[in-house]
């Protein structure tokens, strides 16, 4: 540089998911909204994902196999397969099949 220059920078705040998927009898996968999923290998088995999204990122997790998620998610949605989380703060959810 040969003189003063002016610069900008943006900041944004993220946020990690932790989501744990565990599995009795079959394979389990839980689809993660914009993310890659998480797969728990058939057997009494789990996966451990992690995720870091933005501040305010709405995630579903969706599960097609009966099972249940955690306590962030609400009974409603759950009876449906699906959790819908707003990443508000750093945040661990977990999953179990059958």
């Amino acid at each position: 540089m040969n003189g003063d220059t002016t610069v900008g920078a943006s900041f944004t705040q993220m946020f990690d998911l932790g989501l744990t998927v565990s599995s009795r009898t079959a394979e389990t996968t839980v689809d993660v909204s914009g993310h890659s999923a998480c797969t728990a290998p058939a057997g009494y088995k789990s996966a451990y994902c992690t995720y870091s999204v933005p501040a305010g990122t709405v995630l579903e997790l969706r599960s097609y196999v009966p099972g249940y998620f955690g306590s962030g998610c609400d009974a409603a949605a759950e009876a449906m397969g699906s959790c819908t989380l707003t990443m508000d703060e750093p945040q661990w959810e977990y999953f179990t099949a059958g």
